[in-house]
């Protein structure tokens, strides 16, 4: 990888990086479009994909105190389903169209989550695998994974466990996408050692978003999500 390419992407994948470790989620988001412009659009999502599988390892450990396996045993499952159908649905439907239509939605809720809207009623195990279903489908048609936080944030759970649940379901569902993109569409594989400097650059960003996010109070961890989510979704609607 050249040198002016990494001047570029080496504070792009920190950036990233930062928002993955205070969040729990949205660091592939922001660092794919950039990486696309240097890359083919298949080579630069597995190397995304990748780099985020090694953020996985770093923040898994610390969100297994805090997470739910009542609320991630059933989204698992409707995972499970869901991304193969949105994986289809990317290849049969305009994938621009979708994703504009759903960038849009997740803004409207994600603005309405922001003023102090909530969903009171308690969630059971079978909403939780539509959660898991919809967030999946939606991810594997359009790109866009900031639905489960969205969903997540309506709820009445508090931001750590919210964060937990949202760090375990993004590692299972990138482990699944990506064995997707590279099995059912021929994704090129990227080459790791050119990858490494922007790995240490993600991993530095994750470290520096887990301490921030361990010093924020709860409100601000929130509203962090819902901004990110807002971001992405109008990044989203922008391309």
């Amino acid at each position: 990888m050249e040198r002016s390419v990494l001047a570029v992407l080496l504070p792009v994948a920190f950036c990233g990086g930062f928002m993955r470790g205070f969040t729990g989620f949205g660091g592939p988001l922001l660092v794919l479009p950039v990486m696309a412009i240097f890359q083919p659009a298949a080579t630069a999502a597995a190397s995304v994909l990748c780099m985020d599988i090694f953020a996985n390892v770093q923040m898994l450990p610390s969100a297994r105190a805090h997470w739910s396996g009542r609320v991630l045993l059933p989204m698992g499952v409707g995972t499970l389903i869901g991304l193969p159908i949105g994986t289809h649905a990317l290849v049969s439907l305009d994938p621009l169209l979708m994703r504009h239509a759903i960038s849009l939605v997740v803004l409207l809720g994600a603005a309405a989550l922001m003023l102090g809207w909530r969903y009171s009623r308690p969630i059971h195990a079978s909403g939780y695998g539509v959660i898991g279903l919809i967030s999946a489908t939606i991810m594997g048609a359009t790109g866009i994974g900031v639905v489960t936080p969205l969903f997540l944030n309506a709820g009445t759970g508090s931001a750590a466990e919210n964060r937990a649940n949202i760090v375990a379901w993004v590692f299972l569902a990138t482990l699944l996408m990506l064995a997707l993109l590279l099995t059912r569409q021929g994704l090129a594989r990227p080459e790791l050692p050119e990858l490494l400097p922007l790995i240490a650059l993600y991993l530095a960003g994750i470290a520096v978003g887990c301490r921030s996010y361990s010093r924020a109070s709860e409100r601000l961890v929130r509203r962090g999500m819902l901004l990110c989510v807002m971001v992405v979704a109008i990044g989203s609607l922008a391309l």
